[in-house]
């Protein structure tokens, strides 16, 4: 479950959600997937989100990262706040908190970096997913994900990224 941030960002010439490497602030959730069925894929996991940590530690001086975390299981749990890379947050990957509601956490997700677009236009959006890919346990529809996650990356400001670690099924 690699994830190169760097690659990213060459690969789209900018940072993530199409701003110009001027850009202030990246705001990046890591929306993490602690379900049951996730408990045999917590050590690679915590390695992919400790490598992600890392990278937008040691980003360009002219890209400023503030990060945060939404876990889930059957159930949303609360987002963690915005914090530096640098003060080395600490989100558990443990897994085993029941069934899996994957689509709930990902709107919730595109909910926050839509009214912190509100709040500072010019910042960008990174939602990184960190999951199996199961959802047994959401409320919101795949059409209905599907919608959001297009519209919110209609904006040029969201980036969604979906990462499904080895083992994954």
């Amino acid at each position: 479950m690699t994830f190169n941030l760097a690659a990213l960002e060459a690969k789209l010439g900018h940072v993530p959600g199409g701003r110009a490497l001027t850009q202030q602030v990246t705001y990046a959730q890591f929306v993490i997937d602690r379900s049951g069925s996730m408990l045999h894929l917590t050590s690679k996991m915590e390695e992919s989100l400790q490598a992600q940590l890392a990278a937008m530690r040691s980003a360009p001086a002219n890209v400023e990262y503030r990060v945060g975390a939404v876990p889930f299981g059957s159930r949303v749990n609360p987002f963690t706040g915005w914090v530096h890379p640098s003060d080395q947050p600490q989100y558990p990957c443990t897994a085993n908190l029941g069934e899996t509601a994957l689509y709930d956490a990902m709107n919730d997700a595109i909910t926050r970096a839509e009214a912190k677009l509100l709040e500072e236009p010019d910042a960008a959006h990174l939602i990184i997913v960190i999951t199996d890919g199961y959802n047994n346990h959401s409320l919101l529809t795949s059409t209905g994900l599907t919608t959001r996650v297009k519209t919110s990356m209609a904006s040029d400001r969201v980036t969604v990224v979906v990462n499904c670690p080895p083992g994954s099924q």
